[in-house]
């Protein structure tokens, strides 16, 4: 039986202990000590890290009554140790789970919604509610009474019951998942609940809590947040992004979202005239491609979508017979289309596009590539209108 330091003191970062046993099995080193102030995987957080005389601790995981510590190389059984827990991933990990429970409880309040699921990734931190969906104004709210608590320094009670009876008259958000040595943890109107994992004694230590988005998963809401130091970081990167964007358009935070629809307007209305412009110029491509007297029709274009070139080419054939071979450096891609019977334009791709490394293939009447490189494209289309040329395609 291990005893279970951390639950008594979440703050206590350091200690003394003898390594009971220890374990090596596939390669990895188990290490079982009498006491620990490492808290184990479990209820959605992360193993505590740290070192064991120096020797780093990288997961901990609870079996039974034992807690076993992974540890970089052996340590005798039997050895006086010093252990240590890296502080600012305790700490860490305290302000998510705290926040967690601030965040469900205060949802569980307004909205009657039920935590179904709870992850404290290395980013952030998730939680899925059963609701289908939490209006954006409502969201903001949320996250606004989370942080009042928060600021209200509550404290945080952890009490351990032997029997789930005795919790009888404790107003729990959720029924325990376990009947036996229950660790309850209580923020007093706030939230209830049953919970093996670390917190700190008042909520002022939480700092602050982002909300980052509300998404449905799953016929659910499933809400990204941080808190402590990540939504510290977090919000010092926000700052930075809108303090680049306030310089790149000469504006103030307060009007900085007038003046990118503005801005976006402004762009819609040039696309739309670049649009025109371009089915014009497609238009006079296609009668001058129409007039020329070549069947082999060979073009290469600084800046067209491989769809134009498409149906470029497919309005040329309606109107004659040809053999189209269009490229467009902004895309990289090569299209080859033609209406004669002798010719197998997949065929050709596939003889040819690999020496110049592309991708790519087609049938008998038209074949698509895509290159890595302007350059491999221009070399491609050289090669294919020499096999084209060896084919006695009329020029």
């Amino acid at each position: 039986m291990t005893r279970r330091l951390f639950d008594t003191d979440v703050y206590l970062k350091e200690a003394q202990a003898r390594v009971e046993a220890v374990e090596e099995k596939d390669g990895k080193v188990w290490v079982i000590l009498d006491q620990t102030i490492f808290a184990p995987e479990g209820g959605g957080q992360d193993a505590d890290h740290g070192w064991i005389n120096g020797i780093a601790v990288s997961d901990v995981r609870e079996n039974g009554e034992t807690i076993r510590h992974l540890v970089a190389e052996p340590i005798p059984a039997g050895t006086e140790v010093t252990i240590k827990i890296d502080w600012e991933r305790r700490l860490d990990h305290m302000q998510q789970h705290c926040g967690e429970h601030l965040l469900s409880g205060v949802i569980y309040e307004r909205l009657k919604g039920n935590n179904k699921g709870f992850h404290m990734g290395a980013e952030v931190v998730t939680v899925d509610i059963d609701l289908p969906e939490i209006p954006e104004v409502m969201v903001l709210e949320i996250e606004e009474e989370v942080n009042r608590k928060i600021q209200e320094n509550l404290p945080v009670e952890i009490r351990i019951a032997e029997q789930l009876d005795e919790l009888a008259d404790v107003p729990l958000r959720k029924k325990p998942t376990v009947e036996t040595d229950i660790r309850v943890v209580n923020v007093p109107g706030v939230d209830c609940v049953a919970c093996c994992g670390t917190h700190p004694s008042r909520t002022g230590e939480v700092g602050i809590l982002r909300i980052l988005r509300a998404d449905k998963y799953k016929g659910m809401t499933r809400i990204q947040f941080v808190c402590g130091m990540r939504a510290v970081k977090y919000s010092t990167f926000e700052h930075r992004v809108l303090r680049e964007l306030n310089q790149q358009y000469s504006a103030e935070t307060a009007n900085l979202v007038a003046r990118l629809k503005k801005e976006r307007e402004k762009l819609a209305s040039l696309e739309q005239e670049l649009k025109a412009y371009r089915l014009r110029e497609l238009d006079r491509m296609m009668e001058e491609l129409v007039r020329e007297e070549q069947t082999l029709l060979v073009r290469t274009f600084e800046n067209m979508e491989a769809g134009m070139m498409m149906n470029l080419a497919k309005t040329v054939l309606k109107e004659r017979e040809a053999v189209c071979l269009f490229g467009s450096l902004s895309e990289k891609k090569v299209i080859l289309m033609h209406n004669l019977e002798e010719l197998h334009a997949g065929k050709i791709f596939k003889e040819t596009i690999q020496t110049v490394n592309g991708r790519g293939g087609g049938g008998a009447s038209s074949a698509q590539g895509s290159f890595q490189e302007g350059e491999d494209l221009k070399q491609f289309m050289e090669q294919v209108e020499r096999t084209l040329f060896s084919e006695k395609i009329d020029k």
